[in-house]
């Protein structure tokens, strides 16, 4: 099996696993993830439903600006 995955649209358990992850770290670590925001939701619930969307889509921008910065040049946009 190929260990580079040379996609223009990446996934985010792949990312995941290319950055060393095992599969049950990889599934641990999104629902972990998944659990975070939807404890964040119920939290902040009062908020609104805008600022609520703006702070989930804040929070999916970094994590995916931080696993591009740790795999870039798997994930360039470019198969090759």
């Amino acid at each position: 099996m190929n260990a580079v995955r040379t996609t223009s649209h990446p996934h985010i358990q792949h990312m995941l696993l290319d950055t060393g992850l095992s599969h049950m770290q990889a599934t641990c670590l999104l629902v972990l993830v998944n659990m975070l925001i939807v404890t964040a939701t119920i939290v902040f619930h009062r908020w609104g439903t805008s600022l609520l969307l703006l702070l989930e889509i804040s929070h999916a921008l970094l994590v995916s600006a931080w696993l591009r910065k740790l795999t870039p040049l798997k994930y360039s946009g470019r198969a090759s």
